[in-house]
Order: structure tokens, then C-alpha cells, then sequence
């Protein structure tokens, strides 16, 4: 991201970038074909490939969390552009900005996500994992939550970014990406954290990964498509981007819910099932009640573009 926006488009072209990346495949796939020549027959599984978690239930829910966890970050990345596009501007070098913090957010999660879910289905099994799984989802909704309070901000921050770093370009665009930053990589590490608990919840004690995470990954791609089209196309139309976040919002406390009741199911504890569903759905009654305003007149101000005329930020 950081060098196709930075480097190869502005200084090369988009012709010969698109060669460059597709020299780039070549070598992917000659590495790979070297690699496989060193690397020797691994030893007789005990587990047969089509081995599968003693319930098929642990299976059945999770690709719906899956769907909603992708459908949700999409949709959220979708409104996040919109916001800081209206901050940064629409260019290629601040649509690499943005790109940039939000993979650098999903990278991070999904390394620390894998360590967090061994250790938590070490310490507790397949009800700590989803248990787990539930305070991500809401945890990420949390957080945009609180985020949203500081969109109205942005503007103001973009104005005292630029007055102490705009006589550099080098150093604005840092400074444009630690807002883009600010934003977006704390929700954004969660959502990377999510998916290898998901993958842990399916795989159970089986040595066979590959119909679990291709399945998961197959049905989070689903709602990652639905995500992002419908927040494109539907949700910043029809309910504009503080209807958008909280809509996505919504469905990450449904991805919570879901794997709350499969916690309690795995645990045998029924009956707190439904006062636990109870707090959640009032939690959640309450965020969409205390959404932060937002202020179409003051995001769409063209602060980017008219930063230098201002005397001051009050």
C-alpha cells in the first residue's frame, strides 16, 4: 500500500506499476516452487483429514459470527474513508493513508489474535474461546462508539496538524497519518484479533484446519462483499455515516450475542443465558440511544484544502 501510493503510481506510472506487481506474482510463485523442493514429507497424521470437532454445532454458528464480523469491518472501513476523506482529501497518497492504517490494524490483531485464543483454549477450552470471541465483538463496538465522539474533532486536529507540521510536506503527510491512525487502527486491531479466535473455536483438538479456516474465511469474505457494497451503496445513501457506524455497530453486538450463547451452551449453563443475552441487548440499546451527534456542516467544511487560510483553530 505504502508503495504503490507513495512511490510506484506518483513517480512511475500506472502502467509500469502494474508490471512491477505483476513481476511481483512471478516471484511469489518462483519462491514458492523453490521452497516446496526443500521441504520433506511431513510425518502420519493420528487424525484423519476429514476429523471434525466432536459437535457440529462448534461449527454451524461460527460461520455466521464469521459473516457479521466481516460484513461489519467493511461497512465501518467504508465510513471511515468517507470521514477521513472529507479530512485528508480524496488523493491517492491519502487513500494509502487510510488503506495503510487499517491493514496495519487488522496485521497486528490477527498476530496477537492467535497467541491471545491458544492461550485462552489452553486455560479454559472451547467456552473460553468464545467468551473470548464475545468481548472482542463488543469490544470493537465499544471503542467506535467512543470513536464516534471524536469525529466532529477531526477537523480541528487536521487544522493543528497542519499548523505544526504543513511547512513540510513529508512531515503533514506523517501527520496525516497519525490521524488516519488515530481513527481507525484501535477498532480495526480487534477485528484482526476476532478471526483467529474463530479459527479456534472450529478447529477444536483436530489436526484438520484447512475445512474450518477455508470455511470461515469463505463466509467472513461473504460479509465482507455485503459490508462493503451495502455501506456504499445503502447505508451512507440512506442513513449517512453516523447511521452507517452505528448500524455496524449493531451487528458486532449480534456477533457478541451469538457467541455468548454458544459459551454458555458449551459450559451447560442455560440458565444465565438469557439475563447475559439481557445486559447485552441493553448495552446496546444504550449505545444507539447515546450515539455522538455529527455535523454534516463542519466534516464537509473542506478543512484539508483550507487549512492554510485559518488564523485560528477556536
Amino acid at each position: 500500500v505504502g508503495l504503490a501510493g507513495f512511490v510506484l503510481l506518483p513517480q512511475l506510472g500506472l502502467q509500469t506499476a502494474t508490471v512491477i506487481t505483476a513481476l511481483g506474482n512471478v516471484l511469489l510463485c518462483v519462491f514458492a516452487l523453490a521452497l516446496a523442493r526443500t521441504v520433506g514429507e511431513l510425518p502420519a497424521s493420528p487424525v484423519k483429514p476429514d476429523d471434525t470437532p466432536k459437535s457440529s454445532w462448534r461449527i454451524g454458528p461460527l460461520p455466521i459470527i464469521a459473516l457479521l464480523a466481516g460484513l461489519s469491518s467493511l461497512a465501518y472501513e467504508v465510513a471511515w474513508f468517507r470521514i477521513m476523506s472529507l479530512i485528508l482529501g480524496a488523493s491517492a497518497y491519502a487513500f494509502s493513508i487510510m488503506l495503510f492504517s487499517f491493514l496495519l490494524g487488522l496485521g497486528f490483531g490477527g498476530w496477537k489474535g492467535g497467541i491471545w485464543a491458544d492461550k485462552l483454549y489452553a486455560q479454559g477450552g472451547l467456552k473460553r474461546v468464545l467468551l473470548g470471541l464475545a468481548c472482542i465483538e463488543a469490544g470493537i463496538a465499544g471503542i467506535t462508539w467512543l470513536a464516534m465522539y471524536g469525529y466532529g474533532e477531526m477537523p480541528w486536529l487536521f487544522v493543528l496538524v497542519y499548523k505544526a507540521l504543513g511547512e513540510t510536506a513529508l512531515l503533514l503527510w506523517a501527520g496525516k497519518m497519525f490521524l488516519a491512525m488515530l481513527l481507525m487502527v484501535p477498532p480495526a486491531f480487534f477485528m484482526g484479533v476476532a478471526f483467529p479466535f474463530l479459527v479456534r473455536a472450529a478447529a477444536g483438538e483436530s489436526l484438520a484446519l484447512g475445512k474450518p479456516v477455508g470455511r470461515l474465511y469463505g463466509w467472513n469474505t461473504v460479509g465482507a462483499i455485503l459490508g462493503a457494497s451495502l455501506g456504499g451503496l445503502v447505508f451512507l445513501p440512506n442513513l449517512a455515516v453516523r447511521g452507517t457506524v452505528m448500524t455496524a455497530i449493531a451487528i458486532n453486538m449480534v456477533a457478541a450475542t451469538i457467541a455468548y450463547v454458544l459459551s454458555q451452551r458449551e459450559a451447560g449453563e442455560s440458565r444465565s443465558t438469557t439475563m447475559g443475552v439481557g445486559k447485552i441487548a441493553l448495552v446496546t440499546a444504550v449505545m444507539l440511544y447515546f450515539a455522538a451527534p455529527w455535523n454534516p456542516l463542519l466534516m464537509t467544511a473542506g478543512t484539508y484544502k483550507y487549512a492554510y487560510q485559518l488564523e485560528g483553530t477556536s
